[in-house]
């Protein structure tokens, strides 16, 4: 067989099989190899040419059949069964093809033929070798020469779009290090070619740190796949401002490991849309407020600067009984009682100067009723600021003078009431002074010398006497200080409640040296009181506290203070004998006493006369406790300094 060489040079037996064939057949053997080799630079009929000529040679029916591949073992040759014969088409080894010959009749093929069919399959095997390489010679030629044009138009396309500057584009080694950028990204950040490429700009920093896990994941992007997904971040100007920007990023091929990003400016898009936010909101609120203007039961007003009604919204027509139609390039006169004329002009001058105008006034329904509002006037401005309308709020305060003066009244009454039943106290209480001291001197007498003549019961009902009288004096001063607390004329001054805490607190020691008491008073505590009323308030308090910690061995006593709106919350805490929370509304009553006599002494008046003071300078007063576990006492001040 022909061509079992690398080479395709016929061996020594080939050589001897081809010397062996008829002088005809060698020259049809050249000829065929001739024509085979005109068709080399075709392979489509390379193909049909050798099917062609092995169907005439062979007088078969021919096809060329092409294998997967794969090398010629030793001793492969031609086969034939009968009529049918398989050529295999071997150049370098390699089966290139196959010839598949049949015949009609089952008649073998003779050696002569066998031998001339194998030499024409050589020759085939040869062209169709040359063939190949030839194709394949072409289309490599041809895709580089289709790559370059490629490569040369998105270099063309590329140069136009950065010399656009409509994106910028930088070129970065995956280390970090620039080896190009154009001159819309530098224009862009503000830097210059130089600034960049010498590495004087740090690359990186002009990254803020938010953005530095998104710059992360598009390197690890690149380095697996050769792209990096589009993303959103910013940029640090020269200027240190912000610039938001789109950028995608792509890996070049190359030993250098470089990428090359393009950025496009999102400004003007952020600005759109942030404008675009706020017409939304604009025309959100807008809907809302009229939503609101034509749902309120105020009257809301537009003017002109002339007092001519621009709009009148439901609670207007429903207020004045005129439809918005009715009033339109009216004048405000219309609803101005005529005495209250120059006030309208008055306003609108005042509000034509940027002023905004709040007054109570009468005003006019359709009717001619007159009734109460209350008026806001507010300048209405244009876009340069200036002054080109009024805005008119007006709401009907018929009810509530109606209530003003029916509380008024009823306080009125009150007054009249509390001072006419403090005289008539002040006046019971002094009245009496005079009738329980006789009631008193003469018990005592009776028991001082005529003692000797009274039994043990008789003596006992004379001390039950004194002792009652006694107590009857002692609700006689509380009655008398309760009055006092209400009729004297308050002198306010800045009262130090510390330093007067401390002096009640010696004074409690002193009564009682044997007790031991633990003080906590807040340093620097002061308020605006009456310095007569304050050291009554604390000395209720403070002795209340003294009082309730007497069966205490660890007795605590605190005065302290918390902030609070308006002014300061200042408090009396112990850890004594404590209350029912259920009775506390009952504390500050005149004569209400939560604890029996027998286990704590007093009158019932301490927390009154505390409740009053407090009332007096307008601040009030409660209490916390619990039973056995203590109380705490607080009393507001207001205070404008807070």
């Amino acid at each position: 067989m022909l061509a079992n060489r690398a080479d395709g040079v016929p061996s020594s037996n080939e050589a001897l099989e081809l010397y062996r064939l008829p002088a005809e057949r060698l020259r049809q053997l050249s000829l065929l190899a001739l024509e085979f080799s005109d068709a080399t630079l075709d392979l489509p009929r390379l193909i049909e040419t050798i099917e062609h000529r092995f169907a005439e040679l062979a007088q078969s029916v021919c096809e060329l059949v092409f294998p997967n591949g794969g090398r010629v073992t030793t001793g492969s040759s031609a086969t034939s069964d009968g009529g049918a014969l398989s050529l295999p088409l071997v150049c370098r080894d390699r089966v290139l093809a196959s010839v598949q010959l049949s015949r009609s009749s089952a008649e073998p093929y003779s050696e002569d033929e066998l031998a001339f069919l194998r030499a024409a399959a050589a020759h085939a095997a040869m062209a169709l070798s040359n063939a190949r390489a030839f194709t394949h010679e072409s289309d490599a030629r041809d895709s580089a020469e289709s790559t370059a044009q490629s490569h040369h138009a998105a270099k063309a396309m590329l140069d136009e779009l950065s010399a656009s500057g409509l994106v910028g584009i930088v070129v970065i080694e995956l280390s970090g290090r620039v080896i190009d950028i154009n001159d819309a990204l530098l224009e862009l950040l503000g830097y210059t070619r130089e600034e960049v490429l010498t590495g004087r700009v740090d690359w990186s920093a002009l990254t803020p740190t938010e953005y530095v896990d998104i710059d992360s994941l598009a390197l690890r992007q690149l380095q697996a796949s050769g792209r990096a997904s589009l993303r959103e971040k910013e940029y640090l100007r020269r200027d240190g401002s912000r610039v938001p920007i789109l950028i995608g990023s792509a890996l070049i091929p190359s030993e250098r490991k470089m990428a090359i990003s393009y950025v496009i400016d999102l400004s003007g898009q952020k600005k759109a849309e942030a404008e675009a936010e706020h017409m939304r909101a604009v025309a959100e609120a807008q809907a809302k407020l009229a939503a609101i203007v034509t749902a309120s039961d105020d009257a809301i007003i537009g003017s002109d600067l002339a007092g001519r009604v621009t709009t009148w919204n439901p609670g207007a027509e429903r207020m004045f009984g005129y439809r918005a139609l009715e009033v339109r390039n009216r004048s405000l006169g219309l609803i101005v009682p005529p005495d209250r004329l120059e006030e309208l002009d008055d306003k609108l001058r005042d509000v034509a100067s940027g002023q905004v105008q709040r007054f109570d006034t009468v005003r006019r329904r359709r009717d001619g009723r007159v009734f109460d509002v209350s008026v806001v006037i507010s300048p209405v401005r244009d876009a340069s600021g200036a002054v080109v309308g009024v805005a008119k709020v007006a709401r009907d305060i018929t009810e509530q003078r109606r209530a003003e003066a029916r509380v008024a009244r009823a306080k009125e009454s009150a007054e009249r009431a509390n001072a006419e039943l403090e005289a008539f106290s002040y006046s019971v209480a002094h009245d009496l002074r005079a009738p329980l001291r006789g009631m008193n001197g003469f018990a005592r007498l009776l028991l001082e010398r005529y003692g000797a003549k009274f039994d043990d019961e008789g003596r006992d009902w004379l001390q039950e006497i004194l002792e009652n009288s006694k107590k009857m004096g002692l609700l006689i001063d509380a009655l008398l200080s309760l009055a006092r607390v209400s009729r004297s004329e308050l002198r306010k001054e800045r009262v130090d409640l510390s330093l007067l805490a401390h002096a009640i607190a010696s004074e409690l020691a002193a009564l009682e040296p044997a007790r031991s008491v633990a003080w906590q008073i807040t340093p620097g505590l002061s308020a605006e009181l009456d310095p007569m009323l304050a050291r009554a308030l604390l000395q209720n308090l403070l002795g209340n506290a003294w009082k309730f910690t007497a069966k205490i061995d660890a007795a605590r006593i605190e005065l302290g203070v918390e902030r609070a709106a308006g002014g300061r919350t200042f408090f009396v805490r112990d850890n004594g004998a404590g209350f029912d929370m259920a009775y506390a509304n009952k504390l500050f009553g005149p004569f209400q006493r939560l604890h029996s006599s027998s286990d704590f002494q007093g009158t019932g008046i301490g927390l009154a006369t505390v409740q009053r003071i407090v009332h007096r300078h307008g601040g009030r007063v409660w209490a916390e406790g619990a039973v056995n576990g203590g109380a705490t006492f607080y009393f507001f001040l207001p205070d404008p300094t807070f």
